[in-house]
């Protein structure tokens, strides 16, 4: 995958995430947040399962299934994008995924702990990849297996409802042939160095020792203004695999913090849902 698709898709969902502003059109692309199960044919929701009642439960407790869509959409760039860095899927071998830490705090001083987990299951002859995303906060934890062909468009989302106390999916079989990188080009970076000079980044070289092991990194930094305020940005990324290892940002106007390492890594996964 070419460097400036990391690098686009990286500073447009960064600033949708950990900031205010809306989810950027980029959703548009990947065709899956907009659909309407409705009145859209373009997604597919298998509800063949039948729904245990339970005199005892309350049907409020549970998740919808426009619930779990919404919640995917809230997580999966948080997940896929950590930090708003994207380490491409060639950078993991099937079966082996990180484990982050992240902590999150608003202007308020409210702070939240966040444990994201990401593995990368198998690799199709395709080119399509299954990937595992977990996010856990507050004590609640939502597992999912996302298929991604290789244009990163997402084609399946499967999930365990506890409602129906079932495996469900939804499929996205229609969704626009233009890649995603042609999309994000468009604003203009041909490279990880244009980038870099566009924002003044100062590229430079820090040794790290945390808990997944020790690092010699490349430490990015660079800034943005916009009518949030003024934010600080520094990127921990291994120069060897190329993946980030910690990341931090802030906005010096408003007190927010965003920060997180990479904790552990594992190997040994393997599909929950019985997805391939």
């Amino acid at each position: 995958m070419a460097k400036s698709f990391k690098l686009f898709f990286s500073v447009l969902l960064i600033f949708s995430v950990v900031s205010c502003i809306s989810v950027p059109d980029v959703y548009d692309a990947a065709g899956f947040l907009q659909a309407d199960s409705d009145n859209n044919s373009d997604v597919y929701y298998d509800d063949s399962h039948d729904v245990q009642s339970d005199e005892n439960s309350d049907s409020s407790d549970y998740l919808t299934s426009e619930d779990y869509r919404s919640v995917f959409a809230v997580f999966y760039p948080q997940i896929l994008f950590i930090g708003g860095y994207y380490t491409s899927d060639e950078k993991f071998e099937d079966s082996q995924g990180q484990v982050w830490n992240i902590k999150s705090v608003d202007e308020d001083g409210n702070v939240d702990n966040i444990v994201v987990e990401r593995a990368r299951l198998k690799k199709l002859d395709d080119g399509g990849v299954w990937w595992y995303f977990s996010y856990s906060m507050d004590e609640e934890t939502y597992d999912f297996e996302i298929l991604l062909d290789s244009g990163m468009y997402i084609r399946k989302i499967r999930y365990y409802d506890l409602y129906s106390d079932s495996i469900e999916e939804l499929s996205y079989d229609d969704v626009p042939s233009t890649d995603p990188a042609d999309y994000l080009l468009s604003y203009g970076y041909s490279s990880d160095e244009e980038f870099y000079k566009a924002v003044s980044a100062s590229v430079t070289r820090e040794s790290l020792e945390l808990k997944s092991g020790r690092w010699d990194c490349r430490r990015i930094k660079w800034s943005y203004v916009d009518y949030d305020g003024a934010y600080n940005f520094s990127w921990w990324v291994d120069k060897d695999s190329d993946w980030l290892v910690k990341f931090s940002w802030s906005n010096t106007d408003t007190g927010d913090l965003y920060e997180g390492e990479l904790v552990s890594i594992k190997t040994g996964y393997t599909t929950k849902f019985d997805s391939y």
